[in-house]
């Protein structure tokens, strides 16, 4: 039975669907302080979005615990879900400041549109099922390309 606080299907989807309004608002945002803005509340060591998806997947490798003793395939459970927390762990270490790094711009850099840029850079593949990107990080997909 679910816990009475729990969210709903409705709940976590409309979760997602802000994540990615986020994404697109990113996609569209012209100057750096407004990249610092947008991220900031993600990043944020002790109250961001990566620090409440850290908090799941330490919830998760201690729940899988309780089943260790039913089915020993919840220790593999276990394993992922620890290596997945100590992943993003890591994420929020190195992402500490990067927002910002965004507000160190002069107040008048603004975007270039890609037909005014000096270099053929383009996007990383995405990935059909998440929208990531795939294989090496986009930074060293650009420099493969250059």
């Amino acid at each position: 039975m679910p816990h009475p606080d729990a969210l709903s299907a409705r709940e976590i989807e409309a979760i997602n669907t802000g994540l990615l309004r986020l994404s697109k608002q990113l996609d569209r945002t012209e100057r750096p302080e407004d990249i610092a803005t947008v991220l900031a509340p993600i990043i944020d060591r002790h109250e961001g979005a990566l620090h409440r998806i850290a908090q799941i997947f330490e919830a998760v490798g201690r729940l899988c615990n309780d089943f260790v003793e039913q089915d020993g395939y919840a220790m593999d459970l276990q394993d992922i879900s620890d290596d997945a927390y100590s992943a993003v762990a890591s994420l929020i270490d190195r992402l500490h400041g990067f927002d910002a790094e965004f507000r160190t711009f002069a107040a008048d850099v603004t975007r270039t549109s890609a037909g005014n840029r000096r270099s053929s850079r383009q996007a990383p593949a995405l990935c059909a099922h998440c929208s990531s990107a795939t294989g090496s990080p986009p930074s060293d997909q650009y420099r493969q390309q250059s």
